[in-house]
């Protein structure tokens, strides 16, 4: 993977570049954005720049012998440690290699990858990924080998935060002092979530999210879509490509998901309780990522019924969510638009961290009730 491959981020390229170029490269780094923001194929370009045999002040090649491998990332001294699970059996001897193949052929099609969906392709349902203590000493094993092909050997350690504190503990003196002529990167994406005998012993680079109108020309460039429908995803995104992407697959959500806000509102503002207890059972039974989805749809539906109150946002609406919003504005204030993105961004909280579904919809659906009638909400 080339840089010139990844959209945007050309300060960072170039800062990542200068440390090649000035012979500055820290030995241990770590990666830090939210997902989607392309921080892991940023690692893999920067370090196929370092092995390139005939790189460029700009970029590497993408032809020489080494370029070549990391195009397929079967590099001899190019090594992975993300997090995984098996669906069957112990876990205590899991290493990242077994599921190596898996990894390459969803690095194929797109660097961009999250949890989500690497969760489906090891059909792991419910259970949580983590990176083992014996994958700490498969780490350490692979790093104290000579490199093969380049100067240098390479490890990319994708979501360190999934590593506990017994397998930190064993790494800890090859992050603070790996061996020679070897990079180590992490790429995390919940930096408070990693172990602070980490955070210390590597180098932070911040990497942002996409902004609105870059998430909409990579769907127009990557995905060809028109650039009405590429507006409106990026308006949903909040700048994670891989969100983005998983909308614009499955396109026909739109429709559906506008469809269930309709009625869910409805049901709210006239209180039909048999109603909303039906869409209880229906959104529990969509599954977690799901429902976090609808969540922010349902968040951007507010904004966007704001904006046509005020006259603005019909560009990225359908002709449906126009005349939705045109009959609803009437029950959405400015002045509480703040305490309603609250709401929102609340419910989706504690439905990532496992919260009954039901409960949670349940309680949404009552204050949102409250809100929209303008009576005082029982904020949390």
């Amino acid at each position: 993977m080339q840089f010139k491959d990844i959209h945007g981020h050309e300060a960072i390229k170039t800062r990542l570049i200068k440390t090649v170029n000035d012979q500055r490269i820290s030995s241990t780094q770590l990666f830090s954005g939210p997902e989607g923001c392309g921080a892991l194929g940023l690692s893999i370009a920067y370090c196929q720049y370092i092995a390139c045999d005939e790189r460029s002040e700009s970029d590497s090649c993408g032809k020489c012998a080494s370029c070549i491998k990391f195009n397929k990332y079967a590099h001899p001294d190019l090594h992975f440690s993300f997090p995984a699970n098996r669906k069957d059996g112990a876990t205590k001897d899991m290493t990242s290699d077994e599921f190596m193949p898996a990894w390459r052929e969803m690095l194929n099609k797109d660097s961009f990858i999250s949890t989500h969906e690497w969760q489906d392709i090891l059909s792991t349902e419910n259970k949580q990924l983590f990176i083992s203590t014996y994958e700490a000493a498969n780490i350490i094993r692979k790093l104290n080998y000579k490199s093969f092909d380049s100067d240098y050997k390479f490890l990319i350690m994708w979501l360190p935060e999934k590593l506990g504190a017994e397998g930190a503990n064993r790494l800890l003196k090859t992050f603070e002092e790996p061996f020679e002529k070897t990079l180590i990167i992490m790429v995390s994406e919940d930096y408070d979530a990693i172990l602070k005998t980490i955070l210390s012993r590597a180098q932070l680079l911040k990497i942002p999210a996409y902004s609105t109108n870059e998430i909409s020309i990579m769907l127009q460039n990557k995905l060809s879509l028109s650039i009405a429908q590429a507006e409106k995803i990026a308006a949903i995104s909040e700048g994670n490509y891989c969100k983005a992407r998983l909308m614009a697959l499955h396109g026909e959500d739109f429709v559906q998901a506008f469809d269930q806000y309709r009625q869910w509102m409805r049901d709210i503002v006239t209180f039909n309780i048999t109603n909303l207890l039906a869409s209880m059972d229906y959104f529990a039974k969509t599954g977690r990522e799901r429902q976090k989805d609808f969540l922010n749809y349902t968040l951007f539906m507010f904004r966007q019924v704001l904006a046509y109150k005020f006259g603005r946002g019909t560009e990225v609406m359908s002709a449906e969510e126009q005349d939705f919003a045109e009959k609803f504005s009437i029950y959405i204030q400015i002045e509480g638009v703040d305490a309603l993105s609250n709401l929102i961004n609340d419910a989706a909280y504690h439905i990532e961290r496992n919260a009954n579904p039901k409960m949670v919809f349940l309680d949404l659906s009552l204050t949102l009730g409250k809100f929209l009638k303008r009576e005082s909400p029982v904020l949390p």
